[in-house]
């Protein structure tokens, strides 16, 4: 596993009802190298966005799509 730190968030504007999250990738240093808002519950769009960030990463496809599934367990709940 890289040094990489993946987070995801609720978005600071997300409509009442929205399902759309954010995700977050900063390099060791911290600096953001990809954002994206997107429906991660779906295994398809999660697939996908796990298989960019690999790219960016140089982590597999299966541990970028792990640690987005710990991130989306950590998320609380809407009202």
């Amino acid at each position: 596993m890289s040094g990489h730190s993946i987070r995801v968030q609720t978005p600071s504007r997300a409509r009442r009802g929205s399902s759309q999250l954010m995700v977050v990738v900063e390099d060791p240093q911290g600096i953001e190298i990809y954002r994206d808002i997107a429906n991660i519950n779906e295994e398809k769009t999660r697939i996908k966005i796990s298989e960019r960030i690999a790219q960016l990463t140089g982590d597999t496809a299966d541990d970028v799509n792990q640690r987005l599934l710990r991130g989306l367990a950590q998320i609380q709940p809407p009202w």
